[in-house]
């Protein structure tokens, strides 16, 4: 239950990426740097919101919106050029299917080097290490190489992985989109028992479902900048009407992104 307690604020968020001309070959990285005027790219802008403890706070928004970008400033993966973000207790972040294993282990390697780096202990791991196969019903498959995986073998382990140990703080950036059917019940599943526990669960998503039904608060987030922010229903239904005004203007992205584009 929503608590008016803090548990991530953000405050006046900007993060900017540079722009460079050309071919990336070392020549052009050189003309780039030295001789040629640099253009950055705002990929957020303007951002500031709170998170509450008990909150399960969905972040909607089209492909390149800034929603991953967000994550990774919350998750400390990425640092602002402007603003700050403060965070109370413990981040597990979940930002990529299989982001970060090494494709010539084998899973069963790849799960005991990422349950090292979350701090389980070696005693602990052959716990964790039987609840992950049975969740992701990989026993044939775990010791084969991870290159070998396909798709949706990466990202059972993945995910299970990443939601074996109880959160403080949950971030995660489309989990609940991978996978087959029945994989999607049984992270929903593991979700919402998470969703209980936790301080607060922030989650970027496609699936507007997910957000109307799970979902405290939606923010929608536009060319990098906050739209709306609010009960989900009704910032679902402004979403939808920008799609639908979107699709009628197909100057609109390209209008809007070189409003996004300032001089270094």
């Amino acid at each position: 239950m929503r608590s008016n307690v803090s548990i991530v604020q953000v405050e006046d968020v900007g993060v900017t990426f540079s722009i460079y001309g050309g071919r990336q070959t070392i020549k052009n990285r050189l003309l780039n740097r030295f001789f040629r005027p640099r253009r950055s790219f705002w990929a957020l802008r303007n951002i500031s919101f709170t998170v509450y403890q008990g909150e399960a706070f969905f972040v909607i928004g089209r492909n390149g919106a800034g929603k991953t970008t967000l994550l990774k400033v919350i998750g400390e993966t990425l640092l602002p050029d402007v603003g700050k973000v403060t965070v109370w207790g413990n981040i597990t972040a979940f930002l990529s299917m299989g982001l970060g294993f090494r494709p010539d282990l084998t899973g069963n390697d790849n799960m005991e080097l990422a349950l090292q780096f979350m701090d389980v202990t070696r005693a602990d791991i052959p716990r964790f290490r039987e609840e992950i196969i049975e969740f992701t019903q990989l026993d044939d498959f775990i010791d084969m190489p991870v290159k070998n995986y396909s798709a949706g073998m990466k990202a059972r382990l993945a995910f299970a992985i990443a939601t074996c140990v109880e959160p403080e703080i949950l971030i995660m950036d489309e989990v609940l989109n991978a996978g087959d059917e029945e994989f999607r019940e049984k992270c929903q599943e593991r979700l919402n028992r998470m969703l209980q526990k936790a301080k607060a669960v922030v989650i970027c998503t496609h699936n507007l479902g997910n957000a109307l039904a799970m979902g405290d608060r939606v923010m929608w987030i536009e060319q990098g900048e906050i739209r709306a922010v609010g009960e989900p229903q009704a910032v679902v239904d402004e979403y939808r009407d920008f799609s639908r005004f979107v699709w009628r203007d197909p100057f609109y992205d390209l209008k809007a992104r070189e409003k996004r584009i300032c001089a270094a």
